[in-house]
């Protein structure tokens, strides 16, 4: 507790339950370490190097994180809550179920680096998760997808268990993207350069796409993002007075 751990290389070192509570880690060198149910509480750890480290169920509360590198870390079930994670490097981070509320995070890299796991079907994931997005921007998110039940490729060719699942802020900005589907992983790349460049959703939907192929959900998952505003009764109202103008 409080110690002064600066420049400290622990590098590959396997501490469970270690308690930091206040610690100074300030570029520190914990890379590909595993510090499974840590508690780095109001420890400073700016600079720090944290890449591919192992942190599961590690405690970040009100941690002070500016410009630290967790690329390609295991943060599942972390929290950091209230911590600050400017100019912080999440790239390739595993952040599944981890706590991001009130977050700072200006400049922050997030994890715009896809991912994805060879299963029957695949499973790619790529920014943000619905749940880290609620923490983040709470109930102003809005989440869109397209079930391949739907898909005439995975019809044909009888592989419909799947989904494609969109998550985007309030403005159409895409935030996140998780598909579950065959060849899911050629398919995710999209929607990490969508997230990498800042794109709104309209970007996909414009966009055209190959007939028959699985990756024609992208498209109709970003569709249904106007579904809501295309058949809602102010839509149906001007429609009506459209009717009855004279031609």
């Amino acid at each position: 507790k409080d110690a002064n751990l600066t420049e400290t290389d622990l590098s590959g070192a396997e501490v469970k339950q270690g308690l930091f509570v206040g610690a100074n880690l300030t570029q520190a060198r914990l890379t590909n370490a595993t510090l499974s149910q840590a508690i780095l509480q109001d420890a400073n750890l700016a600079g720090a190097n944290l890449a591919g480290a192992e942190l599961t169920q590690a405690n970040f509360k009100k941690a002070s994180c500016p410009g630290t590198s967790f690329s390609g870390a295991e943060l599942t079930y972390a929290d950091f809550s209230h911590a600050d994670l400017t100019e912080a490097d999440l790239g390739g981070a595993t952040l599944f179920r981890a706590v991001l509320h009130q977050v700072q995070d200006e400049g922050a890299s997030f994890t715009d680096r896809p991912s994805a796991l060879e299963t029957d079907p695949e499973l790619a994931q790529v920014g943000m998760t619905e749940a880290m997005a609620r923490d983040k921007h709470g109930d102003s998110i809005k989440v869109i997808g397209w079930k391949l039940a739907e898909n005439d490729r995975a019809i044909a060719e009888k592989r419909t268990d799947g989904m494609i699942k969109v998550i985007t802020d309030k403005k159409g900005r895409i935030l996140g993207a998780s598909i579950v589907a065959p060849q899911a992983g050629e398919m995710i790349g999209l929607w990490g350069l969508a997230i990498s460049e800042k794109l709104k959703i309209g970007a996909i939907a414009n966009m055209i796409a190959p007939y028959p192929t699985f990756g024609e959900i992208s498209k109709r998952a970003a569709g249904s993002y106007y579904t809501a505003s295309l058949f809602s009764d102010k839509t149906r109202f001007l429609t009506s007075l459209l009717r009855k103008l004279p031609l």
